[in-house]
């Protein structure tokens, strides 16, 4: 897989998130609470996200102005946040609770959405 289609996938994984954040507010909000509440479902989704993040980062660890930079400052950011919630699992449930709340929750979809419409146009039309 290469830095181009890495782009797309998660152009298009964050595109049916924000279409279904959008459009189901109340059931997200309750699966995200859910989610944060299940310690061995914490762990496992970490593990992964850091499995994952590792795989990625080695293979395109290099900091040009290509889309391999994208790549790589995105996956970077995703092992910090998830190395930070696997060192401080309080941490899961605080940022569910206030970033994740309803109040708050519009916002989530506009970054969201925006981090779409910017991957999307990277991968897609750039």
């Amino acid at each position: 897989m290469n830095a181009n289609q890495i782009v797309q996938l998660a152009g298009v994984l964050y595109f049916v998130f924000g279409l279904a954040f959008l459009f189901n507010k109340s059931y997200y909000l309750k699966a995200l609470k859910d989610y944060a509440e299940s310690s061995s479902l914490l762990i496992l989704s970490w593990m992964i996200a850091l499995v994952l993040g590792f795989v990625i980062v080695t293979n395109f660890n290099e900091l040009t102005m290509t889309r391999e930079w994208l790549v790589t400052v995105l996956w970077w950011i995703w092992i910090v946040k998830w190395f930070s919630l696997l060192l401080f699992p309080k941490a899961t449930i605080w940022f569910s609770n206030n970033i994740y709340s309803a109040k708050n929750f519009d916002l989530v979809i506009f970054w969201v959405i925006s981090l779409w419409l910017l991957l999307m146009y990277l991968g897609f039309l750039a």
